[in-house]
């Protein structure tokens, strides 16, 4: 392990990309889990398979060849969703008739990235990986990524080089793009920026380019509400100084030019239910959508507790039950759409393992805290990471996992250094 100071964020960042073999591909796999950075169209399967693939393999290959026990803090709550994953198979069944073999295919990612919990925390707790490691494979992939989202924005309709949904909003492109990885690096420089004294040029790319993604290219409303909360947060938490106090007055005049904008008056209007304001929005068919996923999941009390079962539209029956076709989709609805698909059961285990979480980053850092705290709010209408089809979730896990013991394993050194020094023995069991 490495040595840890003693300030709130990731003390061991270092923007030099260091080489290690397990960062690469993990790297490697984020491609895939976006995609392929939206670049590969045409192939006759999904990008996204080949990251199953990929996690498979290493599942496999790093638990038979680094034998031996190995602590994980998470074991539990990361094969959770193995078991959630079987009882919505059971549900849809039992619900729509759906064969179980749907139920579990369509799964399959999201499942697939919770199981590399297990590997990436084996090497990492054996000292083949640091956190610094992860973090600088990060910083190098979102590079990559926000240059060609920012290119393929510049470029609009003129030239289509990313296979990536399109609209318009505000009178400008939207593109339908993937920050799950982006702003893991962004709360991390965000949290250096405010607490070191010297801002690098590292810092000011990722929290400038990220806020631009989220309010020009991706335009979404619940994620901008999301991020500039946690941001906000962040900012307040830091003891005042002169920076803090530049810091908040300079976030209080953009908040206000922001509200003022078309973008901050919909939100407005999202908010305070201003539904007159939204024109050919989509909050009316969210707000049947929620009660009709309401009244179905609690309709008894199996599809209470376990939901009614993953849909896979594949099944007749099943985009009948779900009323598909009317424009009602879980993805839309957040927790509500969770619900309808995996019963309270789901909600216990998601909410548990955020307080968790979140406890332990209030103690241990304060990047992840800030991050977990924007993605838990905005559950409401959108899926968090927890259930996100990549592994941005599980490398938060890992980071945090990675900090906690680094710290408890500086507290150990310096409590054997103490009772060396004071001739006590020099091991504590």
């Amino acid at each position: 392990m490495e040595t840890v100071r003693k300030h709130k964020t990731f003390p061991y960042i270092d923007l030099t990309i260091r080489y290690n073999k397990h960062a690469v591909f993990l790297g490697i796999v984020i491609f895939f889990n976006l995609g392929g950075f939206y670049l590969l169209s045409g192939l006759p399967f999904d990008p996204t398979d080949i990251a199953v693939v990929l996690e498979f393999i290493y599942f496999v290959y790093i638990l038979v060849t680094r034998r031996g026990r190995c602590a994980y803090r998470y074991r539990w709550a990361m094969l959770m969703p193995v078991v959630l994953m079987v009882s919505s198979a059971m549900m849809a069944n039992y619900s729509y008739g759906q064969p179980l073999w749907l139920g579990l295919r369509a799964q399959r990612a999201w499942v697939m990235a919770f199981l590399m919990y297990f590997p990436v925390t084996k090497v990492m707790r054996r000292g083949e990986m640091s956190g610094r490691h992860i973090l600088a494979m990060l910083d190098v992939v979102n590079t990559i990524y926000i240059l060609l989202a920012l290119l393929q924005y510049a470029l609009g309709d003129s030239v289509q080089f990313m296979a990536v949904q399109a609209s318009e909003r505000y009178g400008s492109l939207r593109l339908y793009i993937s920050l799950s990885f982006v702003l893991i690096s962004y709360f991390i420089h965000l949290m250096r920026a405010l607490q070191e004294r010297k801002v690098r040029f590292g810092d000011i790319f990722f929290i400038v380019t990220t806020l631009f993604l989220h309010l020009s290219v991706v335009k979404g409303r619940m994620s901008i509400v999301c991020l500039l909360a946690g941001t906000g947060f962040a900012v307040l938490s830091i003891r005042f100084t002169v920076k803090k106090f530049f810091l908040v007055g300079g976030c209080f005049v953009a908040a206000i030019v922001f509200l003022l904008s078309d973008v901050g008056d919909d939100i407005l209007s999202m908010v305070f239910n201003r539904g007159e304001n939204l024109g050919g929005d989509t909050s009316a068919i969210r707000d049947i959508g929620r009660e009709f996923f309401m009244e179905e999941t609690f309709s008894d009390w199996k599809t209470a507790l376990f939901g009614c079962g993953f849909a896979n539209i594949e099944w007749p029956q099943t985009v009948t039950g779900i009323r598909y076709r009317e424009g009602i989709y879980a993805n839309d609805n957040g927790i509500f759409g969770l619900t309808f698909y995996y019963g309270l059961v789901f909600v216990v285990w998601v909410f548990a393992v955020y307080a968790e979480m979140l406890v332990k980053a209030w103690k241990s850092d304060r990047a992840i805290f800030f991050l977990l705290l924007a993605d838990i709010i905005k559950v409401y209408t959108l899926y968090p990471l927890i259930y996100g089809e990549n592994i941005a979730f599980v490398l938060v896990c890992c980071l945090l996992e990675y900090r906690i013991a680094s710290e408890e394993g500086a507290v150990q050194r310096e409590k054997t250094r103490f009772l060396s020094c004071t001739g006590r023995g020099a091991i504590i069991g």
